[in-house]
């Protein structure tokens, strides 16, 4: 009986002592990477204009179209959402759990 309760705590202890050590060697790993440089603490240097051709003027159009693009597409992508609000359920006797679970299967038959 002894014997069998010594074999419990040393795996127990043994077991404890590996998780343990991998959380102290996760840490250690996390301090090492945040130590070294990886260029965040380098001074930002102004990038070349890629087309010099253009001037400041004309960029700041540019970059003006690109934006109205981005607005108009995302509008039109939520336009096209198939989301929709829940409806009341029928009576007060279906949980959070059984309406969450009739949801996702609504909305599985209606992708597939």
């Amino acid at each position: 009986m002894l014997t069998n309760m010594v074999t419990a705590l040393e795996i127990t202890a043994l077991g404890m002592g590996l998780v343990f050590s991998a959380i102290i060697l996760l840490w250690a790993m996390m301090q090492a990477l945040t130590a070294l440089p990886f260029g965040q603490n380098t001074p930002e240097k102004a990038l070349p204009n890629p087309n010099p051709a253009l001037t400041a003027n004309e960029e700041d159009e540019i970059m003006a179209e690109v934006a109205a693009i981005a607005v108009a597409l995302a509008l039109a992508e939520q336009s096209q959402s198939t989301a929709r609000p829940l409806p009341q359920p029928p009576t007060a006797l279906v949980s959070a759990w059984q309406l969450g679970m009739r949801s996702r299967q609504m909305y599985e038959k209606g992708n597939h």
